[in-house]
């Protein structure tokens, strides 16, 4: 093993030492020198990551060591959420929060607010200070931009788009832009389909930026093979939740429900569009149902808690706001 690694690193310096030799000789023939230093930029960091070694082992030594710790910390923690919190208390109290490794979906029928959901998960994590990275596969990142400014500064979107701010929301989006360039300048990072098409260029694009957590709008339209179907929405979810455990962070993305009831052609149920992986895989699955300006978000399925639980949320649309009426719901009935 000690002779090994004395390999590895000689390996590590030549490869180091061919690729720098390599690269300096080609930026006296590149054209656009900003270009050239940015695909060298991805390069190194590919190469950096090849090199990457963790130890994946674990024994009851370790183990309990890992458990002890985790466990002590806990107990510090204002009611044992000690993951990047959501936005909403309960969902936080029954997930303690999104945690690294995760992959965490939320579904819902065709034009019924997912992606407003995820901004508003999103804009919660910046206010905690975490890097965000948002991947829209379904807008271009000004639109995600314009929406997420909107959740923030809680004037009307549709004002907002249509440049017809008051005078009370014209202060509040100046307002939200200072703190924004203030306090939270390098917290997010917001990629289009002109960037990203499939899960191999989010993990590119991870690798980058390095956010604490990545959101994923519209998971079904990654290209992993080509094209919206059955087997195509299995593996962009197979590696969604592969890359979230790969690089430790945690991962949340939007899918659909399907406009049918029937059963699909794999024989199972096609509540979910495309592929019923998507919540095979998720660790969370947040379903989302909504009726005027009052919405339900039940947890269908959360991997290290109780499932079948329920969250109310208001729509406040004229703030661009959704706050939770508090009460949680457990297989129909409120416990608190």
């Amino acid at each position: 093993i000690y002779y090994s690694q004395i390999i590895k690193e000689c390996a590590k310096r030549r490869k180091l030492k061919e690729f720098y030799e390599r690269r300096a000789g080609d930026s006296s023939k590149v054209a656009d020198l900003d270009d050239f230093v940015e695909e060298v930029h991805k390069e190194s960091v590919l190469l950096e990551d090849e090199f990457g070694y963790r130890d994946k082992t674990l024994d009851y030594k370790k183990g309990f060591e890992v458990f002890e710790k985790e466990y002590e910390n806990k107990k510090d923690v204002d009611g044992g959420i000690d993951g990047i919190r959501s936005g909403w208390p309960t969902v936080d109290s029954i997930t303690l929060g999104w945690h690294p490794g995760e992959f965490i979906l939320i579904v819902g029928v065709l034009g019924i607010g997912k992606t407003w959901m995820l901004l508003k998960n999103a804009h919660a994590a910046i206010e905690q200070k975490k890097k965000v990275m948002i991947c829209s596969m379904e807008m271009p990142d000004s639109g995600v931009f314009r929406r997420s400014v909107a959740i923030g500064a809680r004037v009307c979107f549709g004002r907002l788009r249509a440049a017809k701010l008051n005078y009370d929301e014209t202060a509040r989006v100046a307002a939200y832009k200072k703190k924004c360039l203030d306090e939270y300048l390098d917290h997010l990072v917001v990629l289009d389909r002109k960037t990203i098409s499939s899960v191999s260029d989010i993990d590119l694009a991870i690798r980058i930026n390095k956010p604490d957590i990545v959101f994923i709008d519209g998971i079904y339209l990654l290209a992993e093979g080509g094209g919206a179907t059955w087997e195509t929405v299995k593996n962009a979810s197979n590696r969604t939740k592969q890359l979230a455990v790969k690089r430790n962070i945690p991962i949340l993305a939007t899918a659909q429900f399907n406009r049918s009831v029937d059963q699909d052609k794999k024989g199972s149920s096609n509540k979910y569009g495309y592929s019923y992986a998507l919540p095979q895989d998720a660790d969370v699955s947040m379903e989302f149902y909504r009726e005027g300006e009052q919405g339900l978000i039940k947890l269908g399925k959360v991997r290290d808690s109780v499932a079948n639980a329920g969250v109310i949320i208001r729509w406040q649309l004229d703030e661009t706001n959704f706050d939770e009426i508090v009460n949680l719901f457990i297989k129909g009935k409120v416990v608190c």
